[in-house]
Formats: structure tokens, C-alpha cells, sequence
């Protein structure tokens, strides 16, 4: 995990679970909930779940919208 002292700005090309949950402020379990339900894209590496920024994008916006 990437160490915050406060939210950053960007995230890194592929952030892990627990970079977007920091970044979103909410729990990894939320993160993992939204691509569950559809509404967040992730890109499976190995056993693990990475998040491009595009679909972090994507994400607030349509959260935006709401």
C-alpha cells in the first residue's frame, strides 16, 4: 500500500484495493462491493484486484451523476 499522509491527488496507473479505498475514503470491502455490483472496472492480477485510474475516473463520474 502506498503511504498517505493525506488523500493524494492521483493514484498510481494500477492501484490496488486498498490505494482506492484510501482514495475514496471507504473500506476495501466497499471497493470490492463496487465491482461486484458493476458499477467499478477492475483488472484481475493473479489473485489480486488492480484499478486503473480510467475506471477510477469513470467511477466519480458516474457517482457525480447521481
Amino acid at each position: 500500500m502506498l503511504n498517505f499522509d493525506e488523500r493524494p491527488a492521483r493514484l498510481p496507473r494500477l492501484a490496488s484495493t486498498a490505494d482506492v479505498a484510501h482514495f475514496l475514503g471507504c473500506s476495501e470491502a466497499q471497493v470490492r462491493d463496487y465491482v461486484r455490483l458493476g458499477r467499478l472496472r477492475a483488472i484481475r492480477v493473479g489473485r489480486s484486484l488492480r484499478y486503473s485510474s480510467e475506471a477510477i475516473d469513470a467511477f466519480l463520474a458516474e457517482a457525480a451523476a447521481r
